[in-house]
């Protein structure tokens, strides 16, 4: 993880696909703040009203910010990784590559 926050950090990455937890406690969102509606599955929040109101309006704003990209940027995205998926699907076969 620390050779990724350094690449995150130096633009070496552009973007990577962690848990929120990780998102959180290894501070990538320090260099990332914009996830994206690429990923299935939920995570709950949980904090102590009291002190979640006490946090900046930018604080509480940037714990629910998430992304949604226009058709033309998910379109750029699967172009992207549209090599790594067909070296997945030679490797598992079709059925795991999530149709793309």
């Amino acid at each position: 993880m620390k050779d990724l926050l350094e690449a995150v950090r130096d633009g070496t990455v552009d973007a990577q696909d962690n848990s929120l937890t990780d998102i959180w406690n290894f501070r990538i969102c320090d260099h990332r703040p914009q996830l994206t509606g690429h990923f299935f599955g939920a995570a709950a929040v949980l904090c102590h009203a009291p002190s979640f109101e006490s946090w900046s309006g930018e604080a509480r704003a940037a714990v629910v910010r998430i992304v949604d990209p226009s058709q033309e940027e998910r379109h750029a995205f699967m172009d992207a990784v549209r090599p790594l998926i067909e070296t997945r699907r030679e490797r598992f076969g079709e059925e795991l590559s999530g149709g793309i």
